[in-house]
């Protein structure tokens, strides 16, 4: 079990992590399922579990393509274990859901598992309130952590950086492997390149080519789910030979499915405090929009506050970095971008994420117990 003292005040983790009725720290029991995941294979392995007790009939899944060089991250719904299992992997580029997800779900007879960013689970949510058929195929909503998700520009930008172009691009795996992990590009000639993730990340997580959206967005562990899953970012998890997901059961019933998952999924104790510690920077940042709102105005943005909290000096400076990356990714240099070395990138995010990291020690010495 990962511990870490002291933990974090009741009412404060309900405001970021949401309600939540139990919590785990999990992987699939199959190291095949675990090897290809991006965070422990937890969601596949849960997915499984259901199709194969057939308490659902179908799994709405997400699956990364190329076509002529146009990179997409479409929707389908997986009926078999095989199925679950090439869906795996993180991806980040535009998903639609209302456009391409909700038709599929509508089309399809049985009961359905969903994946979904916390956004689309919103949109899920008011769509089953407004139309009750649509409601009765939904038997579970699962949820991923998002800190926000980023235009495909961002992924053809570090391809070409990298010396490939998208064109011969067959497939792509953002992130597989322990801890950070591994990028893994397939040409079409069957050349393999494979670069740590966070050749993707360093861009990603300064938000450059972010979507419009996601600077709006509050919502970063998935309050409309029923199962909320990610990693954790910390020390010991880093130690862990197994790399592990992070479990929020939003109710009993989901609590039922993991127990009765027990086959597939291998599950510890852990608490909602410890979640809250292996996100805390970014889950705090995304949470709070109000510093967004105050400096969107210098960059002709209407962010609406998430809370009546006074911002801290380091929220204004984390949003300020936030917001001018956005403009910058969107403006006619954003191709020079890449032409940045990467050392350059990587101490940017790092003086980035040491504002945040002031953030999260200001917010520990009011809302710690």
């Amino acid at each position: 079990m990962l511990m870490s003292k002291p933990l974090w005040k009741n009412d404060f983790l309900k405001q970021i992590v949401g309600p939540w009725e139990a919590t785990f720290l999990s992987c699939a029991k199959e190291e095949d399922i675990r090897k290809g995941a991006a965070s422990g294979g937890a969601v596949t392995a849960l997915l499984i579990s259901l199709l194969n007790r057939r308490e659902v009939d179908g799994a709405l899944v997400w699956k990364v393509s190329f076509d002529s060089g146009e990179i997409s991250c479409r929707p389908f719904i997986a009926r078999t274990a095989a199925e679950v299992i090439s869906a795996r992997t993180s991806k980040y580029i535009p998903a639609h859901f209302l456009r391409e997800g909700i038709p599929l779900i509508r089309a399809f007879e049985g009961k359905l598992a969903l994946v979904l960013l916390p956004c689309d689970a919103s949109a899920m949510r008011r769509a089953m309130v407004r139309q009750p058929d649509l409601a009765d195929k939904i038997h579970t909503i699962i949820c991923l952590f998002c800190g926000h998700n980023s235009e495909s520009t961002l992924t053809y930008g570090l391809l070409r950086k990298l010396g490939v172009q998208p064109s011969d691009v067959e497939s792509l795996r953002y992130r597989t492997g322990h801890w950070r992990g591994t990028m893994t590009i397939t040409a079409r000639d069957d050349t393999v390149i494979e670069v740590p993730t966070s050749r993707f990340t360093n861009y990603q997580s300064l938000f450059f080519f972010a979507q419009k959206k996601c600077i709006h967005c509050s919502d970063h562990f998935g309050y409309a789910s029923d199962i909320s899953a990610g990693d954790l970012w910390n020390s010991k998890a880093r130690r862990d030979p197994v790399k592990r997901t992070a479990l929020i059961a939003r109710n009993k019933l989901a609590c039922e499915h993991i127990r009765r998952s027990d086959q597939y999924l291998e599950c510890m104790p852990l608490t909602a405090s410890e979640i809250l510690d292996g996100q805390a920077r970014g889950a705090l940042f995304h949470f709070n929009t109000s510093a967004r709102s105050k400096v969107g105005k210098l960059f002709g943005l209407s962010v609406t506050p998430s809370t009546k909290e006074k911002p801290l000096l380091s929220e204004y400076l984390s949003a300020i970095v936030c917001l001018a990356n956005y403009r910058l990714s969107k403006g006619s240099y954003s191709k020079y971008l890449f032409r940045v070395p990467t050392p350059l990138i990587r101490l940017y995010l790092y003086a980035f994420k040491a504002i945040q990291q002031w953030t999260v020690f200001r917010k520990q010495r009011s809302h710690i117990r």
